[in-house]
């Protein structure tokens, strides 16, 4: 079974449809040029009409804020953690604090991280979380600060 494929006018390359945006203006319904194609164009376009480009933005955002915010904090998320949308939503679901066992409900939830690694730990409490960072996450010191509590 032979894929079909096209050339990109742009690159030239002779890539699987596959490979095309959607577009149902042209009658393939397929955008003219390849994926990486578009996609470079649109960032040159966007780079040259800075100004126009950023009010769009902007606009959009204050006519979106509720996606607008869902999409920045998972941004945040993957770029800062490595986390997928459904991997931080699956943590999230958890109901208790792991270490003073305050719902999570009640008190905003905090994801966890080793600041050495970068690598989740899981999910606390702002409380502890902080509380961890205060001890600069060594266990030693934690030792020693419920030993001096007593």
């Amino acid at each position: 079974m032979e894929m079909e494929s096209r050339v990109c006018p742009r690159c030239k390359q002779d890539l699987p449809i596959n490979r095309f945006g959607k577009n149902k203006r042209n009658k393939n319904g397929l955008q003219t040029y390849c994926k990486p194609c578009t996609s470079k164009n649109s960032s040159e376009s966007n780079k040259r009409n800075k100004e126009r480009y950023n009010a769009y933005q902007k606009k959009w955002r204050s006519e979106n804020p509720e996606v607008h915010a869902a999409a920045a904090k998972y941004s945040k998320v993957k770029i800062k953690y490595g986390l997928s949308r459904e991997e931080y939503d699956k943590l999230m679901e958890q109901a208790h604090c792991p270490i003073c066992e305050a719902d999570l409900q009640e008190r905003k939830a905090h994801l966890d991280h080793c600041h050495t690694t970068g690598k989740v730990r899981g999910v606390l409490c702002g409380a502890c979380n902080l509380g961890l960072g205060h001890f600069r996450d060594n266990p030693e010191f934690l030792k020693r600060a419920a030993a001096y509590l007593g």
